[in-house]
């Protein structure tokens, strides 16, 4: 055979390191692909152009036609709407004729997580209260479920300590029931269960093969919470100030009715209301 084909068909293949940037070309092709297709705008708070470093220097602080400010539950910030986009609120934005900054988000918090805002009946045979309400946190001790002879309560079994396997945590916003057999329930605003017993009051995350048997809290829980928002006959107003940029940026405070669209509390800053009434 010619040794100059030879070389040609060597000189013809593919590089290592060709091959190697080929393989990370299309590694991050699937990474954004598969960010694009799975990340809802809900739950990413924009685009992904928006989200992205070095993209964000176009997000607007002025909306017309829009003045819609919301809280997401999940994650804990604050956020306003474009007509297209939810936008997190970090700074002082204009919506329309009013001016909101994160303290309007922060209302709509301290409002939904307000003992004080409903009725301490929430209709089951145990009460429903924030014990640890925003601004607080309740540490966690994330071990491993066991037995050992421990005592067990409605299939919870205590944590074993163990000082390698134990880290803590803190778990914030968390509605708190006190059950009749001693246990004490938190449930987290992802309504995920932990639990503490009198015995060791050590307080762990509920596995899901135990979760289940708490479903009924889990529901009594959500309705308590909602029952101060839009809809509920119970329905109550959150006070927002905002900046009237009509009357030379005048503070104004009005009241407002909050509705549930998750994973975010939502005021039409447009639509302010006279009392609770209007919004039931």
């Amino acid at each position: 055979m010619d040794k100059s084909i030879q070389l040609n068909k060597r000189g013809d293949g593919i590089s290592v390191p060709q091959l190697v940037g080929l393989l990370m070309a299309f590694f991050v092709l699937v990474v954004i692909g598969y960010f694009i297709f799975t990340c809802s705008k809900s739950q990413c708070g924009g685009t992904l152009l928006n989200i992205l470093p070095g993209f964000n220097q176009g997000r607007p602080d002025k909306v017309t036609g829009v003045q819609i400010i919301g809280y997401d539950l999940i994650r804990d910030k604050s956020f306003y709407y474009t007509g297209k986009d939810w936008l997190e609120l970090e700074k002082e934005v204009q919506l329309d004729e009013k001016s909101v900054g994160p303290a309007a988000g922060l209302a709509i918090k301290n409002f939904y997580y307000s003992d004080s805002s409903r009725s301490s009946d929430s209709g089951q045979s145990y009460s429903i209260d924030f014990k640890y309400p925003a601004g607080e946190a309740l540490r966690i001790e994330e071990g491993f479920w066991g037995g050992l002879g421990r005592r067990t309560l409605n299939g919870i079994k205590s944590v074993i300590r163990s000082e390698n396997q134990v880290q803590q945590k803190k778990l914030e916003n968390a509605a708190h029931i006190q059950m009749d057999n001693g246990l004490n329930l938190y449930i987290s605003p992802d309504e995920k269960v932990y639990a503490k017993t009198i015995s060791d009051g050590v307080v762990a995350l509920v596995p899901d093969s135990v979760k289940s048997q708490y479903s009924s809290q889990i529901s009594a829980v959500r309705e308590w919470k909602d029952s101060i928002l839009q809809g509920h006959k119970d329905a109550k107003t959150v006070s927002i100030t905002y900046l009237d940029n009509n009357l030379g940026k005048t503070k104004q405070e009005k009241r407002f009715c909050v509705e549930r669209k998750d994973p975010y509390l939502i005021v039409h800053l447009d639509s302010p209301v006279s009392g609770d009434g209007a919004c039931k």
